[in-house]
This record gives structure tokens, C-alpha cells and sequence, in this order.
């Protein structure tokens, strides 16, 4: 069920923090990351200051599941090096086209710990090609 060609519909609390994240590139795999909100699954009873964070419930009818490999953004096995590959070599909202195009509208990573980074891509407008 958690590979990466599985999919089904998907419930959570999720948090996100306010504001853009800064540009970190290659540290964080930014310049291969999908285009889309990033979300993480809110931990139950957790305290999360309303100034800082932005709170909610959000639902995917068919998200991508994928194992979130290696730590290190830039081993091939991390799930951002994996779904690029997947997809060949598209980036940013190029991937992000390639995986809502596929039918999903959302990609969740996890490991043998559970739900790690999730990215939401049901706010994509999708642009025509000219």
C-alpha cells in the first residue's frame, strides 16, 4: 500500500508554517522539489503558536504515496531525486504538471515512522501550452 504506485484517499490535520521559506537549492532539494503547498501532518496535542503556524484539515482523493528514502536530498534514493527521475527529470511546476496530469493531487512521503513532507497540489492552475 505505501509505494510509490499506490494511491487512496487521504484525511489529515495538517500545520504549515507562515511566510516563504528561503532559497536553500541543492540543501534541501529545492531546485528538483515538485511546485505546491508543503505541508506536514499536525502531531495530536501539540502546541502550535497561531502567529507562526497555519492550521487546518485537508483531504486528497488520490494522492501519490512515496517512501521517503535517504535523508540527504541529494541521494538518488531521496523521494524528491525518485519522483524527478520517475518523471524525466521535470522540476518544479513542470513535475508538479507530469504528477496532477498522472491523476494525483498530492504527493506523501513517508518512512517506517510515518507521514513526512506532503505536498498539496490541488491549487495548481493548470497552464495551457502555447
Amino acid at each position: 500500500m505505501n509505494d510509490n504506485l499506490s494511491s487512496e484517499q487521504f484525511k489529515l490535520s495538517y500545520v504549515r508554517r507562515k511566510g516563504t521559506a528561503p532559497d536553500m537549492g541543492e540543501r534541501y532539494g529545492q531546485h528538483i522539489e515538485p511546485h505546491g503547498r508543503y505541508l506536514s501532518q499536525a502531531e495530536p496535542g501539540a502546541d502550535y503558536p497561531d502567529d507562526l503556524f497555519e492550521k487546518g484539515e485537508v483531504s486528497f482523493k488520490n494522492p501519490l504515496h512515496m517512501p521517503y528514502g535517504d535523508e540527504s536530498y541529494a541521494h538518488e534514493s531521496n523521494w524528491k531525486n525518485q519522483l524527478s527521475s520517475m518523471h524525466g527529470g521535470a522540476t518544479g511546476r513542470k513535475l508538479s504538471n507530469k504528477v496532477v496530469a498522472s491523476g494525483h493531487d498530492a504527493i506523501i512521503t513517508h518512512d517506517e515512522n510515518g507521514t513526512r513532507e506532503i505536498v498539496d497540489l490541488t491549487g495548481l492552475k493548470q497552464r495551457r501550452k502555447r
